[in-house]
């Protein structure tokens, strides 16, 4: 049974409240949807008003998971007719990706965001600062995030190593991090060895036996025959 669009006002009004605390200018978790799934549960348009293009969470909210590198909170969500609760989970991976999913659901989504699961929890030990958007750092005004931001939005770790985000979302953050000369721990393949490498091997002084072989053919001699043996010993005696 699909979501009808109209359930969703009401978790609309509840969601709008995650990121807000009681302290104003909590440091904000900020995170853009990359991955989607479950889409043809919902009726249209309801899937992005349960899972947003952009969401922003309060750093406060989110709990240690012990024995774990994740950390997590619980949202609970309403329908408008009131007929059950649905819990909402938010767990955000070692690598920065959000995972957003409800077992009362079958529909889920992934983030990436701008901080990691120490960064969370050092952010809630540390005063309370303005949220990136607070601080002028917006998609349309990339000149104000700071280089770790930029960074976090313009590289991934998905394939087991750090490299440039090459979706059409991020391809303004990777530009950004080019523009200011940043390798963000992209490890680039350079070819500067082979090369270096190819030329030395091309341009290598000839040897004493090239020498004398090419000596013995100037004067005469046919490569592989009797006398052009004996004119290149002769030669690399001398």
């Amino acid at each position: 049974m699909k979501v009808s669009v109209f359930f969703v006002f009401a978790l609309a009004i509840s969601l709008s409240c995650i990121a807000i605390t009681s302290a104003s200018f909590a440091k904000m978790l900020e995170c853009e949807r990359y991955g989607t799934s479950g889409e043809g549960y919902f009726g249209p348009g309801a899937y992005d008003s349960w899972f947003p293009k952009k969401i922003s969470l309060s750093s406060k909210k989110f709990k240690a998971i012990p024995g774990k590198k994740s950390i997590l909170f619980h949202q609970n969500g309403n329908f408008v007719n009131n007929t059950s609760d649905v819990k909402i989970e938010f767990k955000l991976l070692p690598t920065g990706v959000l995972l957003k999913s409800s077992p009362g659901l079958a529909a889920a989504a992934r983030y990436k965001c701008n901080m990691k699961p120490e960064e969370v929890l050092a952010a809630q030990a540390s005063p309370s600062t303005p949220s990136t958007a607070a601080n002028g750092c917006l998609d349309g005004n990339l000149v104000a995030c700071d280089d770790d931001f930029i960074c976090q939005k313009a590289t991934s770790a998905r394939s087991g190593s750090r490299e440039w985000e090459t979706t059409r979302t991020w391809e303004s953050y990777v530009k950004e991090a080019k523009r200011r000369g940043l390798s963000c721990g992209v490890s680039e393949a350079s070819s500067q060895s082979t090369t270096q490498s190819s030329t030395s091997s091309t341009t290598s002084t000839p040897s004493k036996a090239d020498k004398s072989k090419a000596f013995c053919k100037d004067i005469g001699f046919t490569a592989g025959t009797e006398k052009f043996g004996e004119c290149v010993l002769k030669m690399m005696d001398k």
